[in-house]
């Protein structure tokens, strides 16, 4: 969401980077398979979750 979108939610700053969220991202989507993740709701750090 970044530090200003952060601000605007009344947060003092985002919870993590841009670069970190992206880059966990990329690694998901170029790593993952469609077992491990198909259908699913996946964090950028690899997490499932339940929903």
């Amino acid at each position: 969401m970044g530090n200003s979108a952060a601000k605007n939610w009344g947060i003092e700053s985002a919870p993590i980077t841009i670069e970190k969220s992206t880059d966990g991202m990329v690694r998901v989507i170029t790593e993952g398979t469609k077992e491990q993740y198909g259908g699913k709701v996946v964090l950028y750090t690899g997490e499932v979750q339940e929903w």
